[in-house]
């Protein structure tokens, strides 16, 4: 009956049209980078040496919604919540209140080194502290499921707790690691292999 797409990368929203007849249902910022970020699909493709055989048209969000959107399925409530920046900015996650499980698109990740961006776009992990912010206000909700856009679920609040808290220091930390050295004209390269080499307890 309905197809909630958190955020408008092409391996979350190109599945749109293998439901017709659902309603798909996306913020209002996800639905106009779907229209217009349409090309960034074969550029992000080919940044991981991916190769398409076929690119076709994805299948449009037929209603939008800004900051909160509620649904009832079949007498359940679902909270549709736009709770920060992350990854994207267009973001948003589901909430199924009764079964404490929430769905956090690529907000948060549950599996090895997380995504923070596309490289090519300035967006994604910045040094304001939203996704940190997102983080905590996911925690407030004390979710006992969490569904991750990628990798495998969490369940209970203590794993859930412990895998945001290790993010957001892991966040905290890089920022640490890296302004200084960026401010101080260090090239690339060498940041990068004292960076790695600073948190690579993380990798650990």
């Amino acid at each position: 009956k309905y197809v909630i797409n958190t955020h408008y990368h092409g391996d979350h929203v190109g599945g749109n049209a293998s439901f017709p007849g659902a309603e798909i249902i996306a913020t209002e910022q996800t639905a106009k980078f779907i229209e217009q970020r349409d090309g960034e699909r074969v550029e992000y493709a080919r940044t991981f040496g991916l190769a398409f055989q076929q690119v076709h048209p994805i299948t449009p969000p037929t209603k939008t919604f800004r900051d909160r959107l509620v649904l009832d399925v079949g007498g359940e409530k679902l909270e549709l919540l736009q709770l920060g920046r992350v990854e994207t900015p267009d973001a948003c996650v589901v909430w199924w209140p009764s079964r404490r499980a929430i769905f956090t698109g690529d907000g948060v990740s549950t599996l090895d080194y997380p995504w923070t961006g596309v490289p090519f776009l300035d967006e994604g992990l910045q040094p304001d502290g939203e996704w940190i912010s997102f983080f905590k206000r996911v925690k407030e909700l004390k979710p006992s499921v969490l569904i991750p856009g990628h990798g495998p679920p969490l369940e209970g609040e203590a794993a859930i707790s412990a895998r945001l808290e290790l993010l957001s220091r892991l966040f905290t930390d890089l920022f640490a690691a890296v302004k200084p050295r960026v401010d101080a004209g260090k090239p690339v390269p060498q940041i990068l292999a004292e960076v790695n080499q600073e948190l690579r307890a993380y990798r650990e």
